[in-house]
């Protein structure tokens, strides 16, 4: 909640006081690495979406329905009069009505039909996942935060609990004054949150290096 905070509501009253406390990693930085990210993952999802591949692997096709599986089966044979859109669309309305009309007995073979194209479909996306999974990229570490972040992230929800009628602009803007005017010693466990935190992104990242 804090990050979105950050990144959408109080960025811009972030940013500014940010430029008084100096904490090691900015809220600059925070909001500029999460858009960036949000606009790459979006831009990924509408690019697989367009062309229905991911890295060059074909996603299966999707399941019929029963409906569907009968219209494929039934439209070759009707017949109506008119041309183009007009004859196209008559064509489908009648497909419709025969399927209205059509016995529960005949239905079920087109129900039965449908349900073996669910279980080819699931047996497909499940080799689809693997392959996909076993292409994608490894994620890179989440960057560390500083102790100053890691104190607004704690207390910008004891302030939000403590009063739910206030913005996220002032609940923050009363967090940073706070950080900044903290004593060194109540400054320490945050510290010590930051220098741990770093050594995880350090050693994550070794790990991808040498992976």
């Amino acid at each position: 909640m804090l990050y979105r905070a950050l990144s959408i509501r109080a960025f811009p009253v972030a940013q500014a006081l940010h430029r008084q406390s100096g904490p090691s990693t900015s809220v600059r930085a925070f909001a500029a690495a999460a858009k960036t990210a949000k606009k790459e993952t979006k831009a990924s999802k509408a690019k697989a979406a367009d062309s229905g591949t991911v890295d060059g692997l074909k996603k299966p096709t999707r399941p019929l329905s029963a409906y569907t599986l009968y219209t494929k089966h039934i439209l070759p044979t009707i017949e109506v009069e008119g041309t183009g859109r007009e004859k196209t669309i008559a064509k489908f309305k009648k497909a419709a009505q025969l399927w209205n009309e059509l016995p529960a007995g005949e239905k079920e073979k087109y129900q039965a039909e449908m349900e073996k194209e669910k279980e080819r479909y699931r047996k497909e996306m499940e080799v689809y996942n693997e392959k996909a999974a076993a292409m994608a990229p490894p994620k890179p570490p989440k960057r560390p935060r500083s102790a100053h972040i890691f104190y607004l992230k704690e207390r910008y929800h004891q302030l939000s609990q403590e009063d739910r009628s206030r913005s996220a602009r002032e609940i923050l803007t009363q967090a940073v004054k706070e950080y900044r005017d903290l004593p060194d010693v109540e400054k320490k466990p945050y510290l010590d949150m930051a220098e741990e935190d770093h050594a995880r992104f350090v050693r994550e990242k070794d790990a991808m290096a040498s992976a």
